[in-house]
């Protein structure tokens, strides 16, 4: 078996990269792009960690392999207000973890998100995002942990800063590097000391820095070098890793998804309601408004909203994400009346709410499709008034999107908005349909290229998608590729000599699957990895 590494860098963008290897501040990457192949990466729809890095490592959709989010959501579960953060058990198709096991190779994979619990393969791996404790299912072997730490140091868990409170953006800069540093760390002392075939690491430092620091990159201010120096950092860490690796190996240096600005936020629950399709409820208690229809918040963001900014950022992190519940509305707490609304948000789109269990507004069939109809065209005529320009850049319905028996779970309707520098949102609570807002979000595409000796030099790699990466992985290693994947292998990227000498095998065979621990979250850790996703985003 030849072999593989992949260097994942979180949210990286070539509008980034380019300029700063055109001044000569990238020059690992310079090499290996010099004598490479590259490409823009088209993500997973959305272009959200989860489902981005689950389709990488599964090589299918969503629709296939059913991580739409971090919680597995259904329409039912969003009715009623109920949340199931994912594990590595959520996962419905095969991994390019279990395929190299089960043809006797042996993997090392760290920090790659949802893979918690951990498989128990050949080799070794150390769980990404969302984790909640550094347990037995954390790493594989679960001797590893203390192995790593003894000769390292602690090797931390994931950490973010708490949503809606002001935060020192220094101390966050200073925290993410250091968690990032010691993770390169993991990856230097693992890649020299385990026997591997596919090595992959992923680092989340690029992302982080860049949802911190966006604004101060892209219109100046005190940390508008923090982006630059995590992708001077990172290039270190890939000079350090192909060094260790020599030219004999095939490196894939790839982001799960691309970043760029943030103009504006879109009210989706809103604007179903501006337009007839969602009906807010009724308040269970008198003088109890719309304004209370959240599920939860935390001390932090209370006090803020409060106008007790100052206090809040001087909270300790532990106190500042403690979780408050508030009275609840009916029907799920979210303030919606589910027998009177034709539709609703989730998921970054928008569903039908077709009646199920009792519950639900419209029927199937004809008027299912009338009703998608109507949202769409709506949509298409979506104007924001402060600009007079129309938002919606394309609308898709969910079959032209996803395929597999999961894609029922995806919205009806997908849409997106200003070459996405509008983000949707779905907390009904909001007042306005657009907020201005200043930062940075994801892009569709992220980076891909490709280095070592079964990499063309020159080449560039045509319509690639993180799907195409695990079946261009399995070539490269000498194993076929299951027909149940979506990618294909991207033989534009790759030397001819390689072509003509290994031809491209498919497989129908069925991948056995290996069985995950049945570990889910308690209480304390499933609000610890909420917060976590709250600083990261992904929380409404």
């Amino acid at each position: 078996m030849d072999r593989a590494v992949v260097i994942g860098l979180d949210g990286a963008t070539f509008d980034v990269i380019d300029p700063m290897v055109a001044r000569g501040e990238l020059p690992n990457m310079a090499r290996v792009l010099d004598r490479g192949a590259r490409g823009t990466l088209e993500s997973s729809i959305p272009p959200v960690t989860a489902p981005a890095w689950v389709s990488f490592m599964t090589g299918v959709n969503p629709g296939k392999h059913g991580i739409f989010n971090f919680s597995e959501l259904s329409p039912d579960a969003i009715r009623r207000g109920v949340r199931h953060l994912i594990t590595s058990r959520s996962i419905k198709s095969p991994t390019i973890w279990e395929i190299v096991d089960r043809a006797g190779g042996r993997t090392v994979a760290i920090n790659v998100p949802v893979t918690y619990p951990c498989w128990p393969i050949r080799g070794c791996m150390i769980s990404g995002v969302p984790a909640p404790t550094k347990d037995d299912a954390f790493v594989h072997p679960p001797a590893l942990l203390s192995a790593l730490e003894n000769a390292l140091g602690e090797y931390p868990l994931e950490q973010n800063p708490p949503r809606g409170v002001p935060v020192d953006l220094n101390e966050w800069t200073r925290r993410y590097r250091g968690i990032e540093e010691q993770r390169h760390r993991a990856a230097t002392y693992l890649i020299d000391r385990d026997e591997w075939d596919l090595f992959v690491v992923v680092y989340g430092l690029t992302d982080r820095i860049q949802h911190l620091c966006w604004s101060h990159y892209r219109h100046g201010g005190a940390l508008e070098e923090a982006i630059p120096e995590a992708y001077r950092t990172v290039d270190r860490w890939i000079g350090e890793l192909m060094a260790k690796v020599g030219d004999e190996t095939t490196v894939l240096v790839m982001s799960d998804h691309g970043f760029g600005d943030l103009d504006k936020a879109f009210c989706t629950t809103r604007w179903l309601n501006e337009h007839g399709f969602l009906c807010y409820a009724k308040p269970r208690w008198p003088g109890i408004g719309a304004g209370l229809a959240v599920r939860r918040a935390t001390v932090g963001r209370i006090l803020s909203r409060c106008g007790f900014g100052g206090l809040a950022a001087r909270l300790p992190d532990r106190f500042q994400g403690i979780v408050v519940r508030l009275p609840m509305l009916r029907t799920g707490g979210n303030g919606i009346d589910w027998e009177k609304s034709d539709a609703f948000a989730g998921n970054f789109g928008i569903y039908i709410n077709v009646r199920d269990g009792g519950a639900g507004a419209a029927s199937g069939g004809g008027e299912y499709g009338d009703l998608r109809r109507r949202i769409a065209s709506e949509l298409e005529r979506l104007v924001d008034l402060e600009t007079g320009e129309c938002v919606v850049d394309t609308i898709s319905f969910r079959e032209e999107v996803y395929c597999g028996e999961f894609a029922e779970l995806a919205p009806d309707i997908l849409f997106q908005m200003k070459e996405m520098r509008y983000q949707q949102h779905n907390r009904p609570t909001c007042r306005e349909l657009f907020t201005t807002q200043t930062g940075g979000t994801h892009r569709m595409d992220g980076i891909l290229i490709a280095a070592g000796p079964h990499a063309a030099s020159g080449a560039r790699f045509e319509k690639a998608s993180l799907v195409d990466i695990a079946p261009t992985l399995l070539y490269l290693l000498g194993l076929p590729v299951p027909a149940a994947m979506d990618g294909r292998v991207l033989i534009e990227g790759l030397d001819e000599e390689l072509l003509r000498s290994r031809e491209v095998k498919v497989t129908e065979a069925e991948i056995a699957r290996i069985d995950l621990e049945e570990r889910g979250y308690r209480k304390d850790e499933e609000e610890a990895i909420m917060r976590q996703l709250a600083g990261l985003g992904y929380l409404d």
